[in-house]
């Protein structure tokens, strides 16, 4: 139960990070304790190679044996304390690597989801930054850190990383953002370990990515604001099941950039990877290919496109459209599911569709150099052109770290207005899936094409 002292400093630090109108998951009071309960153990962490100081903070397992090449550098866990002043990181390997050989890096993610901002180097004596740009920041650059203070290498690499020392290194764009008012309430990193000296990161393993509320004193609002104008939310389900991560959403930096109330869900393993082996061009080795779609309502198809290629992963279909199926809801609004695979939805224009039908499956049609995705929108049908909006998703389940039923930032929503690079699966009530029903799929005179909605 939050405690009447911790609620009046949600409401006066509300200035920090503006808390939504919208009520909040029932679990966010357990998520504010657990922060209370894991800095103090965060603060008396020591630097020394000795992992037994962490306690209780979470360790995110890796599986043991598959690194390739030399095993010592095996990444088999990984935590992250992000604290006021600093990042902690503990990264467990399978043994102790050889002098020379100690190359361990990690990723960090604190400002955007859909890509990673930038990657540093542990290795005490020979370390780098990297920054990863986006549209207006420049060049990518390499810029020395000394290492030397801030982590040790055994087979328990540790490092405490000092905001200040972090963002003196890095591009003007990138700064104000590692804590305080211009953080967000959460941060990821990814360990990886890779050939000495070498930084474009011949990977040795590839370990897991941890996410972490941030263990600040003063609480931020957990889900990161939502754009100005956003509206009433339109409620509705999440039209997959199993658990999917959010890796680009509204007003995104990536494809999204400028585009309004707009997802993209795909399935990922620990390392947040949406394949394997990594950046296979095999469909078949994406999580999220074939997967099942269903309809969050009864509704009425509107129009919809079949017979497009699906495209191999990271290689592009020459401009080729995406496959899509468009669902008309109660309450004027339809629900828009694209890169669909080829042939896969069921249906004709004008079919009613009863809530929980099959309406067809996750490819990769249309989708340039990506990999198999769901992208999804709701648009106001009243008039015409279709318009976007904010939608909300009951009955759902949100973390940060995918793959764990026992993730220490789950939360339990009865509607939640979705955000990148969480993870998401619909809670654990039972929810009629139907059959396939009887309709045969739209031949090429029938189908509609993606100018019928836009």
């Amino acid at each position: 139960m939050l405690d009447p002292g911790r609620l009046r400093a949600l409401l006066t630090t509300a200035c920090l990070v503006p808390v939504l109108a919208r009520a909040g998951s029932p679990d966010d009071a357990q998520v504010f304790a657990r922060i209370d309960a894991l800095r103090p153990v965060a603060a008396a962490v020591v630097v020394d190679g000795d992992c037994a100081d962490w306690g209780a903070i979470p360790l995110l397992a890796d599986p043991a044996g598959d690194a390739a090449g030399d095993a010592s550098r095996d990444v088999t866990g990984l935590s992250i304390a992000p604290l006021d002043d600093a990042l902690l990181v503990r990264i467990e390997l399978a043994g102790v690597p050889p002098p020379g050989a100690q190359d361990v890096w990690i990723e960090i993610d604190y400002r955007r989801q859909q890509f990673w901002d930038l990657k540093l180097s542990l290795d005490a004596g020979f370390a780098f930054v990297d920054f990863f740009p986006e549209s207006g920041e420049g060049d990518a650059g390499r810029v020395a850190w000394g290492g030397a203070q801030l982590a040790t290498v055994g087979s328990c690499v540790e490092a405490r990383i000092p905001h200040a020392a972090l963002e003196a290194l890095l591009p003007e764009v990138m700064r104000g953002q590692l804590s305080g008012a211009g953080g967000r309430s959460w941060l990821r990193v990814r360990a990886t370990t890779g050939e000495p000296l070498d930084f474009l990161a011949t990977e040795i393993d590839h370990g897991p990515a941890a996410g972490s509320f941030r263990l600040a004193a003063t609480p931020y609002a957990l889900d990161p604001p939502l754009p100005p104008g956003s509206g009433s939310p339109f409620e509705t389900a999440l039209p997959l099941h199993g658990e999917w991560y959010l890796g680009q959403g509204s007003h995104g930096v990536g494809t999204h950039q400028g585009i309004p109330w707009a997802w993209d869900w795909h399935r990922v393993d620990g390392s947040l990877l949406p394949e394997s082996p990594q950046r296979s061009p095999d469909a078949a080795d994406s999580f999220s290919a074939g997967h099942p779609l269903h309809a969050p309502a009864a509704g009425t198809i509107f129009s919809l496109e079949n017979d497009e290629p699906d495209c191999p992963p990271y290689a592009g279909c020459g401009g080729s459209q995406a496959n899509f199926v468009f669902l008309e809801v109660p309450g004027d609004r339809g629900v828009l599911l694209s890169h669909t695979l080829q042939g896969s939805i069921p249906w004709q224009p004008a079919d009613p569709v009863a809530a929980g039908a099959l309406l067809g499956r996750v490819g990769n049609s249309g989708s340039g150099f990506s990999f198999a995705h769901l992208h999804h929108e709701v648009r106001d049908t009243s008039e015409l052109p279709h318009v976007a909006v904010t939608v909300a998703l009951s009955g759902v389940e949100v973390g940060l770290n995918p793959g764990l039923d026992d993730d220490p930032w789950m939360r339990a929503f009865e509607s939640w207005v979705p955000r990148e690079g969480f993870v998401a699966r619909r809670r654990a009530v039972p929810v009629p899936l139907l059959p396939l029903a009887s309709p045969v799929p739209a031949s090429p005179g029938q189908r509609a094409r993606a100018a019928d909605i836009r």
